[in-house]
């Protein structure tokens, strides 16, 4: 926030965009763009609160977009995570199904990343910590030893 106003207050000074880029530490690109949206969207930079100008600056109603279009996203991964184990069924089929629902939603690269995502994070697994000579641990795989299963 503090970044905007500085940028503000240097245009207001007169101060061109490489060197409030510079004094800022900022590209001179994302300068511009600060710049041409506050001009944009209000005429007096110094009547906005705080709030309004980052929601001018950062574009905040694009987040609350997004935020829902994940929401959905996840819904959708609950009843896909049953589907993908069936014959037939594939990562794009379930694709075409999300957009038929949500013809706003994430494009086939981005669903099979989130996807992905999901269901490693669906894959729990235990990681033990222990300190050596701490404990003993032994996993008894195969067939018993024989003399357990003889009985004297």
């Amino acid at each position: 926030m503090e970044q905007l106003k500085q940028i503000v207050q240097l245009k207001e000074d007169g101060i061109g965009i490489r060197e409030i880029a510079r004094r800022i530490g900022i590209s001179r690109n994302t300068v511009r763009k600060y710049l041409e949206l506050i001009a944009e969207k209000t005429e007096s930079v110094h009547a906005l609160t705080d709030k309004e100008l980052a929601d001018t600056a950062y574009n905040n109603d694009l987040l609350a977009h997004d935020e829902q279009r994940l929401a959905q996203l996840t819904s959708h991964f609950q009843y896909a995570q049953n589907e993908i184990s069936k014959t037939g069924v594939t990562r794009a089929l379930l694709w075409q199904e999300y957009i038929d629902q949500h013809p706003d939603g994430y494009v086939y690269s981005h669903y099979c990343y989130h996807f992905a995502q999901y269901l490693k994070n669906r894959d729990l697994s235990m990681h033990l910590q222990y300190s050596p000579a701490d404990t003993i641990m032994i996993d008894f795989a195969g067939k018993k030893p024989l003399h357990r299963l003889l009985h004297w």
